[in-house]
């Protein structure tokens, strides 16, 4: 059965189950596998943006989100975190699904970053577009 995506904006932060205050913790939001934990502190980023905090607890309990939020808000780890997190837990796989090949390899990127070498992950790109390859490096001047 399919499930009805929850679109979740910057508006939705007020109800989120994990904001008890003005900028939770991403630990206060989901558990974190431990190594992705160090990796996050490592990298400085404790703290979970609005758009995080209003969809973290709600994507690692498996519910399908539609994130709207500026650019550099934090919605690529919103989304990956939680699907990382499952996928380390079980040994999986992560396929990230992206309009373009730019976003596909930022994804893809930012999700190695976020596994330590003790979190086995097979991560997956497909882009989901109508433009072939040839086209969109046109559109990029590449």
């Amino acid at each position: 059965m399919m499930r009805a995506a929850l679109l979740l904006s910057l508006a939705a932060h007020a109800a989120s189950a994990c904001v008890s205050n003005a900028a939770p913790l991403i630990s206060e939001c989901m558990a974190v596998p431990d190594g992705m934990a160090s990796v996050l502190r490592a990298r400085n980023h404790v703290t979970a943006t609005p758009i995080q905090a209003a969809a973290l607890a709600r994507a690692e309990a498996g519910d399908s989100l539609i994130l709207h939020a500026q650019t550099g808000s934090g919605k690529s780890l919103a989304m990956l975190l939680p699907a990382l997190t499952r996928a380390a837990r079980s040994g999986g796989k992560v396929l990230t699904l992206s309009p373009t090949r730019e976003l596909g390899v930022q994804l893809v990127d930012e999700a190695r970053s976020l596994l330590s070498n003790d979190e086995k992950v097979a991560l997956l790109a497909q882009v989901c577009a109508r433009l072939t390859a040839d086209s969109q490096d046109a559109r990029l001047g590449s």
